[in-house]
């Protein structure tokens, strides 16, 4: 992947590597298969991100693309996870709390599969900053993926033990329609 996209594969992370911020990172993760480079002008970082949850290891395949739009912290949810995982993941990150209502208001059929939150600061300020087409985009292309909109990025998230240099490709392609989605419409 990471040659085909004139990315510098780095492997492990060391002590000059700033992490990737986002609700899965913590004391208990680590990073591995790093790769980053520039692709159209936005940054782009790809990796394995391993945390140790209650002695389970769980591994988040993550491509970030920075976009020069300033977004809140949102995180989606792509039903493909115990929500158990996702309370302990928050623990950590402040006070999230679900928006799924906000989120119908945008996209009607958007929660049926996909649960979203946001720092409680930030509630009322995502209708201005999430747009119908980047719904639609994560509705209609990206079934069973996590994303992660904050600050200067925005992050598609797997969490699976293995995965293909074509998975990698399609959450690639879809993070840079979802950052053209953010720079378009906002």
């Amino acid at each position: 992947f990471a040659s085909k996209h004139g990315l510098v594969y780095l492997g492990s992370a060391d002590e000059h590597y700033e992490p990737i911020a986002g609700v899965t990172l913590g004391k208990l993760s680590s990073d591995h298969e790093l790769a980053t480079g520039a692709v159209d002008g936005h940054d782009i970082t790809v990796l394995n991100r391993e945390i140790k949850l209650d002695g389970q290891a769980l591994n988040w395949h993550i491509v970030q693309l920075s976009t020069d739009t300033l977004l809140p912290h949102i995180f989606i949810d792509g039903h493909s996870h115990n929500s158990d995982i996702y309370k302990k993941v928050f623990a950590g990150t402040g006070h999230y709390r679900n928006i799924d209502s906000t989120m119908s208001s945008i996209l009607s059929h958007f929660p049926a599969h996909f649960k979203t939150y946001t720092d409680i600061k930030n509630i009322n300020v995502v209708p201005e900053h999430i747009s119908q087409n980047l719904l639609n985009l994560i509705y209609n292309h990206g079934y069973n993926l996590d994303y992660e909109l904050d600050e200067h990025y925005v992050r598609v998230l797997n969490l699976t033990d293995k995965i293909s240099v074509e998975q990698l490709d399609d959450m690639f392609v879809l993070a840079q329609h979802l950052v053209a989605s953010t720079e378009e419409t906002l």
